[in-house]
């Protein structure tokens, strides 16, 4: 791939996408889903919040 980044942890986020690291796992209890990026775990655990109200 070509692209080229300004910042060194854009870069960082497109080889993760490149390499499928995902290296924010979820620590709900038997949930067991990770992401590539935070702002999806984020997300993520939002909807386990919303589960419990």
């Amino acid at each position: 791939c070509n692209k080229s980044f300004y910042q060194k942890t854009h870069l960082d986020i497109h080889i993760r996408a490149h390499a499928g690291d995902k290296p924010f796992p979820c620590k709900a209890p038997r949930c067991g889903q990770s992401f590539s990026h935070l702002n999806n775990l984020k997300l993520h655990e939002r909807r386990h919040n919303e589960e419990r109200l």
